[in-house]
Formats: structure tokens, sequence, C-alpha cells
């Protein structure tokens, strides 16, 4: 099969595989895209190019999709290394940036489409977050879903997949594996609402 799903995966016991090519999506470079720039307070201020809020580190909204199973696990990307943040990094989260026009709700369930292949799930919206480094600032919406069906990776934002469990998840933190810090930020905020517990 040229598909790999979540469902399957969990089916035959494993706990990780690599994304297939699924194909190459026409759409604008992520540089061009037209991003919602926030102030420090996260009041809407004007329409900026990606590549200029990255350039100058301006404030923006990004959403954060946490998808947990049945199982108690969660699933974990590996950012492909076209990225333009942290690329190659493992990320607690599906999601991305806000682009002009949307909502903050549009924005998480166009994510979780694009990214997993997850179409006509309710999110649970839990809470924001404030997350200031050198390399970004962002307000983060922070989401969760129970999720047992097929997914089918975008091969431009996700190298590949992995399911841990909550004790996993703290071992690789504690470790220093290389995981989006902001990704671990709004983890913090939900581990303890929803179904990973050992």
């Amino acid at each position: 099969s040229t598909q790999s799903t979540w469902g399957l995966m969990m089916l035959a016991g494993k706990k990780k595989f690599i994304s297939p090519l699924v194909g190459f999506l026409k759409r604008c470079s992520a540089g061009e895209e037209r991003v919602l720039v926030v102030d420090e307070n996260n009041n809407p201020l004007r329409i900026e190019k990606r590549a200029m809020v990255r350039k100058q580190n301006l404030f923006y909204r990004c959403s954060y999709i946490y998808i947990y199973n049945s199982k108690k696990q969660m699933l974990i990307q590996k950012r492909s290394m076209k990225k333009d943040y942290l690329p190659g990094f493992y990320d607690l989260a599906a999601g991305g940036v806000l682009q002009e026009g949307e909502s903050d709700l549009e924005n998480a369930l166009r994510e979780v489409e694009e990214e997993m292949g997850i179409k006509d799930y309710p999110l649970m919206f839990h809470d924001k977050f404030k997350f200031v480094s050198n390399k970004i600032k962002v307000w983060g919406n922070v989401y969760s879903l129970k999720y047992d069906g097929p997914i089918k990776l975008q091969e431009e934002e996700v190298d590949s997949v992995e399911l841990w469990t909550k004790n996993e998840i703290e071992k690789h933190i504690k470790q220093g594996t290389p995981i989006i810090p902001d990704s671990i930020v709004g983890y913090n905020m939900i581990f303890d609402k929803i179904s990973i517990q050992d």
C-alpha cells in the first residue's frame, strides 16, 4: 500500500513509520504565506509575509493540537528538514501559523487536516500561552484530539511520526531529545487534562 495509516500501525503493534511519497501539493512557498502579526498581548496588528515575521521575530499566533489515542499514546511528529523553524526536531503537537483571514479554530482544523489527514473531528480547546525565544515570539492556542483513525502525512511538513506514552515523553524531555520547546510548554498545560496518564 502507498498509504500508511495510524490505525494499521497500531494493529500491527508498531510504534513508528516513515512517511510514504504522497505527491506534492501545489502551494505558495512558506516564506510567502501571509501571517497575522499580533502584539505582546495577543492583539491583532497587521498582516505580514511569513519570511518577514521570521526575520524580524514578530509576535504571531499558532495552533498546537495534541493528538492521543485510546491506548494512552500521543502522536509525535518528526519535522521535515524543509521547515523554517527547528527542522528535524520532534514536535509534540500538530499545528501551524495562523494565516490571513483565519480564525483560531479554522487554523487548527486546517492544520490538523493538512498535516495528518484528519478531517471533521471536533477539537477541544484548552488555553493559550505566550512563548518568547531568540527564534520566535508566539501566542499559542492549545487544543487536544482523541483519535484512533487513519492518518495521512503531509510530506512537506512531517517526515515521520511516533507514538509516545507520557513516561516516554518525559524521558525524552529529560534526556534532551531535540523537541520543539514551545510544544513542550503547551504539553505541560494539558497532559493532566487528557487520557494519557499511566
